[in-house]
């Protein structure tokens, strides 16, 4: 029996101990936190929570993706509106991607910005095309995701920067004018427009065969014609009299070749170029796209 008291107490005196252990570590770990706390305060170095660190839109987030028109400036009469969804619904009928335009006067970045984060965060995508008027910055911007950027190699739905430039270069006079449903509506028509004739009217392989034929029969007229401006053998002509020994060389023409340069047209409507072309936005998704001020 006093061996079993003896054992009992040794186990609450082990425990006491354990105890007395464990609350002295728990207030040196709490001493280091405070030390630590008050070095950072002392260099202005805070720690910052990670919903402090996550990316927030510049773009407002809407109540419903499925609308086409989103006129957050006020800019068009509610008819307008109406005409502008119906073209857009239709144009998309024959697309696979969305099309979808935006106004604003509230825009605290910019307008490249402001696009593809209204496109990435309510949703838009994968595949979209979308149009916004700037009124804060003065500034159009075409924002293009998935099959619509350049880089991805669908010929019928993919917009380069030519073809950035082709559509700003018809909406921007009705946005410098202030006809801004007009504006908006030349961007849906050029954007309807916007497809490759071959994909469009003949299967993919005739497409092929058919431009290969056309290739050939380039190729073998350079080469008739380059065989009909060959050199004569009266290129070079020794011509001996008595003593004299004379020599004629003759320049033979061979033919021409022309090379060709585009050069950027200088816009009278207004508006200066506000870059573009593939970058990745706030989301972390890769846009493509351009824009221009008016």
């Amino acid at each position: 029996m006093k061996k079993r008291v003896v054992k009992s107490k040794g186990m609450k005196e082990k425990k006491t101990i354990l105890m007395l252990y464990g609350a002295k570590s728990s207030a040196l770990r709490a001493c280091g936190m405070l030390l630590m706390a008050f070095v950072l305060a002392a260099f202005g170095i805070f720690p910052v929570s990670a919903a402090e660190n996550e990316y927030q839109s510049v773009a407002p987030l809407v109540e419903d993706n499925r609308d086409c028109v989103y006129d957050l400036a006020g800019l068009l009469e509610h008819q307008e509106i109406a005409d502008l969804d119906a073209l857009i619904r239709d144009v998309e009928k024959k697309k696979d991607y969305r099309i979808v335009v935006v106004t604003t006067n509230n825009n605290p970045a910019t307008a490249m910005e402001y696009a593809d984060d209204f496109t990435d965060f309510n949703g838009l995508g994968p595949d979209c095309i979308l149009f916004l008027l700037d009124m804060d910055n003065r500034e159009q911007w075409i924002s293009t995701t998935g099959i619509c950027t350049e880089v991805s190699g669908v010929k019928k739905s993919s917009f380069s920067q030519g073809d950035i430039e082709d559509i700003l270069d018809a909406t921007t006079p009705a946005a410098s004018s202030g006809n801004y449903y007009k504006c908006l509506e030349n961007f849906v028509i050029k954007v309807r427009n916007h497809e490759n004739l071959l994909h469009t009217l003949m299967p993919t392989g005739l497409s092929l065969i058919i431009s290969a034929v056309i290739s050939l029969l380039v190729f073998l007229g350079l080469i008739a014609q380059h065989k009909a401006k060959a050199p004569s053998n009266l290129a070079n002509v020794q011509i001996k009299t008595n003593a004299f020994q004379i020599g004629v060389n003759r320049a033979v023409f061979l033919g021409t070749q022309t090379f060709t340069k585009r050069i950027p047209k200088n816009n009278s409507a207004g508006g200066s170029g506000g870059g573009g072309g593939m970058h990745v936005g706030g989301s972390g998704t890769s846009h493509g796209g351009g824009g221009r001020g008016f």
